[in-house]
């Protein structure tokens, strides 16, 4: 067994970030955790890939599986809305540490037009409907999406995180009880938006601010590091390419 490689604790984020929160609790290392100076939470990874977490009980350690970080019908899913509303990306699929589909990503400048998420799509695809709100802001055309209830149980209520931080940036965007429905054909002016905590936001803030004409300034930007403890690197590095 291993320790449990960052990359895979990324779908824990809300978890991770809870237990950083407890009183008494010191993290010496991305997904090891000591109470009172011993240790009690250990994540960890199988020689096949599986991903374990030992918990300190009286009687000593108790193991469990954890599930896996996230299925390859979920990485694929934004892709495929992506790429129905015009998208150019060229995927070179390679396999990653314990098997985990990893691909090499080419994306090109293209047209956007709007599309509809809904039905079976909206869990697959759950956590990238932020982005989905941005794309549907350069789109032509109405980006609806529906059935999406989930979001307003994230880290915040996603569906009013998005609304009003996109607009505060000049999107054409609506609230909907169960998603949100964006008018395309504009443009971001920038501006400020607030990351309220979750991490989805403040990623989505610095996306936005890229897209923008005067860039976008995240209130709370720090929670990125929740899932993406490297999240700001990388995008300053894809930049400046």
């Amino acid at each position: 067994m291993a320790h449990c490689p960052p990359e895979l604790l990324d779908d824990l984020g809300a978890l991770v970030a809870e237990l950083r929160g407890w009183p008494g609790v010191i993290e010496k290392t991305r997904g090891v955790f000591y109470l009172r100076r011993g240790p009690f939470l250990h994540f960890h990874r199988q020689a096949d890939g599986r991903r374990r977490a030992d918990v300190k009980g009286r009687d000593g350690w108790i193991p469990f599986d954890l599930p896996r970080p996230i299925s390859a019908a979920r990485q694929r899913a934004f892709l495929r809305v992506l790429q129905r509303m015009g998208g150019d990306v060229e995927l070179d699929r390679r396999a990653g540490d314990g098997g985990e589909p990893v691909a090499d990503l080419v994306v090109r400048s293209a047209p956007l037009r709007g599309t509809e998420v809904e039905g079976e799509e909206v869990p697959l695809a759950i956590d990238e409907l932020p982005l989905v709100a941005l794309l549907g802001a350069f789109a032509e055309g109405t980006t609806i999406v529906r059935g999406a209830e989930e979001l307003r149980r994230k880290e915040s209520d996603r569906v009013m995180t998005v609304v009003d931080g996109l607009r505060a940036l000049g999107a054409r965007i609506e609230a909907a009880p169960d998603g949100f429905v964006v008018a395309g054909g504009g443009e971001l002016h920038g501006g400020r938006i607030d990351a309220a905590g979750d991490h989805r936001i403040a990623m989505l803030g610095a996306v936005a601010g890229l897209a923008s004409r005067t860039g976008v300034e995240v209130d709370g930007f720090e929670a990125a590091e929740v899932s993406y403890p490297t999240f700001a690197d990388d995008l300053a590095q894809l930049v400046a390419r």
